[in-house]
């Protein structure tokens, strides 16, 4: 059912540019596990136009694997940079990438590398990503104490246990006095996804605000 709403609101933002729909498939499920989805939409990978890029991350959320996968699998079979490689490339988070499988990252670099038809502004243009990426996520510099300390990393597998969990918007209060949910814009971003699936005339929304 997932993989058909995709489908279908894939096909209506692209066919007439209506974007609602998309947005809101974005907000139901970019927390949830979208493994299956997102291989299932890149499955035509070099046939995908700017704007569905432009969804695909979103839709993705904190699943960069997933797209990482592809992309080191579109690489090594093309040997190349290609249109869609190099937008993922540039718009996908790449200290989030790094931080949440430094392996698959270090894997992507390394088909790159190897890669025999790549050009040489190509080339450039990776090894600038990797020094940007290298130098913004493996540290930052404290000023003071000029001391290197780690980055917060979000854990994927949280959200998805917390997306289960609230299940009720009184769930959404607990996840937060739990300090599982710690930013505004996750507690607005769940809260909408509860009450996208909340009865109408509970009462529940009137009570959460």
């Amino acid at each position: 059912l997932m993989i058909f709403l995709c489908e279908e609101c894939w096909y209506i933002c692209s066919k007439w540019d209506l974007k609602m729909f998309m947005q809101t498939l974005v907000l139901k499920v970019r927390f949830m596990d979208n493994t299956a989805v997102l291989s299932y939409l890149m499955r035509d990978f070099a046939t995908l136009k700017t704007n569905q890029l432009h969804y695909l991350l979103q839709l993705a959320g904190y699943n960069t694997r997933t797209i990482l996968e592809v992309l080191i699998q579109h690489i090594t079979a093309t040997q190349c940079l290609d249109k869609t490689t190099r937008y993922l490339l540039h718009n996908i988070n790449l200290p989030l990438c790094i931080l949440q499988d430094e392996d698959l990252y270090h894997s992507l670099f390394q088909t790159l590398s190897e890669a025999s038809d790549i050009t040489n502004d190509d080339l450039r243009m990776t090894l600038r990503l990797a020094n940007e990426t290298t130098k913004h996520c493996m540290r930052t510099r404290n000023p003071d104490s000029q001391t290197l300390v780690p980055i917060t990393v979000y854990d994927t597998r949280k959200w998805f246990d917390v997306e289960e969990r609230c299940d009720k918007l009184m769930m959404v209060y607990i996840c937060i006095s739990e300090g599982l949910i710690d930013s505004m814009y996750d507690v607005i971003e769940i809260a909408a996804r509860v009450i996208m699936r909340s009865e109408p005339g509970t009462g529940e929304i009137v009570e959460f605000c």
